[in-house]
């Protein structure tokens, strides 16, 4: 994945000093087997909201990834908040897994000029996307869009 963020952003920087140099953390801070088996759940999710609030006080990514979709869909108002930018557009996009809506790919940007973007993907550890044969070309696709300046 980031060797593709790395090709597509013209990044510098080798694909290690990328991952080195980005910010990368789980939205919620507590270990559970799933999201269904995390107890408290609406408390750890508004505990994230806090830290991740605070995290953007301090520093200012263009590019988000996220791999659930009840994350996604807190990650867009945090960046609403923290950006002072209104989610502007989104798009639906296959991965290649499956015609199923299920396993697509969600891009959600902000402001005017796509300021920042959110790229929301299926779980990575379910589906392994970056070395399904079926997935490359929606892959690239799906990382030139997220990637590309409009």
């Amino acid at each position: 994945m980031f060797a593709k963020i790395r090709e597509k952003t013209n990044y510098q920087g080798s694909t290690r000093e990328l991952i080195e140099s980005t910010l990368s953390s789980s939205f919620i801070p507590f270990r559970s087997p799933s999201r269904n088996d995390l107890k408290h759940k609406k408390e750890a999710f508004d505990f994230g909201e806090k830290i991740w609030l605070k995290i953007l006080e301090t520093v200012q990514p263009e590019l988000f990834i996220c791999i659930e979709k009840e994350t996604a869909k807190r990650l867009r108002k945090i960046i609403e908040t923290a950006y002072n930018l209104p989610e502007s557009r989104s798009s639906k996009l296959p991965t290649g897994w499956s015609n199923s809506i299920n396993y697509t790919a969600d891009i959600f940007e902000f402001g005017s000029n796509s300021e920042v973007k959110l790229l929301r993907l299926p779980h990575l550890s379910t589906y392994k996307l970056f070395s399904r044969k079926e997935c490359e070309e929606k892959i690239e696709d799906i990382f030139t869009q997220f990637c590309g300046k409009p």
